[in-house]
């Protein structure tokens, strides 16, 4: 379990696994997209296949001048 002060988007391709988000399990199977607000407490759990996950954080504070 951990949070960041980003804005987190994980893209599951062909991956199996479960996503916890704060106290609610998130099962992942094929393809799917998770959006996690800043500090939300979160973990993910994959299981060994030719699956991708891509992680993206955006700093809502770094983007706040545009």
């Amino acid at each position: 379990m951990h949070y960041a002060s980003t804005l987190e988007i994980l893209i599951f391709s062909n991956a199996r696994g479960v996503a916890k988000i704060e106290d609610t399990p998130i099962e992942i199977a094929g393809n799917k997209a998770i959006c996690i607000p800043p500090y939300t407490v979160h973990s993910t759990a994959m299981h060994i296949s030719d699956g991708q996950v891509y992680v993206i954080h955006i700093s809502l504070e770094a983007m706040k001048h545009f």
